[in-house]
C-alpha cells in the first residue's frame, strides 16, 4: 500500500485501516509502524520550517530544563515531529501550536508538581474556549482571523 498526501485525515483513515485489514495481528501492527514512519518523514521533508521551529522550541526547553527532565522534551519533540502532517497545507506550526508545545514542556522547567496538571488544565480551557467561540467559523482560517480582539494571543501580538 502506498500513502497518498492525500490529507492528515484520509492517510489515517488508510493507516487504521492496515490495521484493521491484518486483523491487529503483529504483522500488521509492524507493517503500521512502517508507513506510519515512512509518512512522518515525508511530512517532515515536505515541511523543514515547521520542523525546525519545532526542534528550536525544543532545543531552548532542553538547554533551561533539568537533566532528569530532558527525556520528557525528548519525548514531546518526537511527538511533534511525527505529526507534521496534521498541519495540512500549513507550512509553519503557528502560534496557537507554539504556545501548545510550550505549555507541554513547561514542566521541565521546575520541579514543582502541580505545574504539569495546570499547564494541562489551561490547554483544555484555551481547546474548549476556541471550539466554543469559531466551531462555526471553519477550522482553515489563521490564528488571528480566529481570535477575537480580546485574545491575550491578539494582545500579546500587538503590544
Amino acid at each position: 500500500m502506498s500513502l497518498t498526501l492525500s490529507g492528515s485525515r484520509a492517510a489515517t483513515n488508510e493507516l487504521l485501516a492496515v490495521l484493521r485489514d491484518g486483523r491487529w495481528r503483529p504483522r500488521a501492527w509492524a507493517r503500521f509502524v512502517l508507513l506510519s514512519t515512512a509518512r512522518s518523514a515525508r511530512q517532515a521533508r515536505l515541511r523543514p520550517r515547521a520542523l525546525a521551529e519545532i526542534t528550536l522550541l525544543h532545543t531552548g526547553f532542553a538547554a533551561l530544563s533539568a537533566r532528569r527532565t530532558r527525556m520528557w522534551t525528548l519525548t514531546s519533540w518526537a511527538l511533534a515531529v511525527t505529526h507534521l502532517g496534521m498541519l495540512e497545507q500549513h507550512r509553519s506550526i503557528g502560534l496557537a501550536t507554539s504556545l501548545t508545545l510550550a505549555r507541554a514542556d513547561l514542566p521541565t522547567l521546575t520541579g514543582t508538581r502541580w505545574l504539569p496538571a495546570l499547564a494541562l488544565a489551561s490547554d483544555l480551557a484555551d481547546g474548549r474556549r476556541h471550539a466554543k467561540l469559531f466551531a462555526s467559523r471553519g477550522r482553515d482560517l489563521s490564528l488571528l482571523q480566529r481570535a477575537g480582539d480580546d485574545s491575550p494571543h491578539v494582545v500579546a501580538l500587538e503590544q
